[in-house]
């Protein structure tokens, strides 16, 4: 989504994707540190452009979702404490259809495919290849 220029894509799967990078790093210090780590995320976000020559304003995957011109299928762990439910649907409700949403039980961040093997194989491959024939 933040490529440029944009990829040229027939679908597109996205998997716990962050809508800002502000909340990204919110969330994460929040669980390691709870309320105290809200307060320091201004520091580290702030080292982003120093250490990495990117700045925050360019790591929005929510300013660049409705500007993807395929069909979206977004997925993300029911139990994700970093890329929370609010955060994938804030993503979700911006995308254009034809797009598909998934929260896969019992799945955090990370392991989406490895809670749900087989239906994670079905519910990806059944996406990509609905979007075939009606492209």
């Amino acid at each position: 989504m933040l490529a440029t220029p944009p990829l040229k894509v027939d679908a597109l799967v996205l998997e716990a994707v962050y809508p800002t990078i502000e909340i990204a790093t919110r969330n994460r210090m929040e669980n390691y540190l709870g309320a105290f780590g809200r307060m320091l995320t201004p520091l580290l976000l702030g080292q982003l452009q120093l250490r990495l020559g990117i700045s925050a304003s360019q790591l929005r995957p929510i300013d660049h979702i409705a500007d993807v011109d395929c069909p979206v299928f977004i997925m993300s762990g029911a139990k994700d404490r970093n890329t929370r439910a609010a955060d994938t649907r804030m993503l979700f409700e911006l995308a254009r259809s034809p797009k598909q949403l998934w929260f896969v039980p019992n799945a955090g961040h990370v392991d989406l495919h490895r809670a749900a093997r087989e239906k994670y194989e079905r519910r990806v491959l059944a996406f990509l290849a609905q979007m075939a024939q009606s492209g």
